[in-house]
């Protein structure tokens, strides 16, 4: 996996947990101020036999790209058929999308072509491409948020920040590889607005 993908997962991580306290004479020390986001979308199902797994992760890399990582898996209980697919695309190959209607109400989907020929994309038993489209809102089962300001270290470099997170439950239906679903899970957005490399 890329490291950058790795950074971006532990600080995606950090802006979700409780803030750490920490002091530092700024004053003293250089910075590049970065803006960055997460998006997260986890979705499960259970059509008769047959467990579908859906997630779509949409970040920049901290140079103002957009990545989007997916992946899709389904496990038929009777069998033991399994596939599964992951694939990290720019923003313009895939969707992941959630967007604010109001304090209670958020429209997500996640739309994309996972091919298994593609060298951006890994899978196991997949022979064709696996077409994804879902769309849905938030639920009333749950809904989290959080903010507040932290520091990060990831191999000797730090991090502070000033971050929002919410988290909520959420419905999307549509098809997974030509079968039809509702699957349920739980998004994440998250956002800092001062995210700053400090060299010491």
């Amino acid at each position: 996996m890329k490291i950058r993908f790795l950074l971006a997962c532990l600080i995606g991580s950090s802006l979700v947990a409780t803030p750490m306290a920490f002091s530092a004479n700024l004053n003293a020390m250089k910075v590049t101020k970065y803006k960055t986001y997460n998006h997260n979308i986890w979705l499960y199902s259970l059509n008769g036999d047959v467990q579908q797994n859906v997630s779509g992760y949409k970040y920049d890399d901290f140079l103002g790209a957009e990545i989007i990582s997916l992946n899709a898996t389904s496990y038929n209980q009777v069998n033991g058929e399994y596939w599964s697919i992951s694939c990290d695309y720019p923003a313009d190959k895939a969707v992941v999308s959630i967007n604010k209607v109001n304090d209670k109400n958020w429209i997500l989907s996640l739309k994309a072509t996972l091919d298994p020929a593609d060298p951006r994309c890994g899978s196991y038993n997949v022979a064709t491409p696996v077409v994804i489209d879902l769309s849905g809102n938030a639920n009333d089962v749950y809904h989290g948020s959080s903010s507040g300001q932290g520091k990060s270290t990831h191999l000797g470099n730090s991090w502070k920040y000033s971050y929002q997170s919410e988290e909520f439950s959420a419905d999307l239906a549509g098809t997974v590889n030509s079968m039809s679903a509702t699957l349920s899970g739980y998004a994440t957005v998250s956002r800092n607005s001062n995210l700053q490399k400090i060299i010491k």
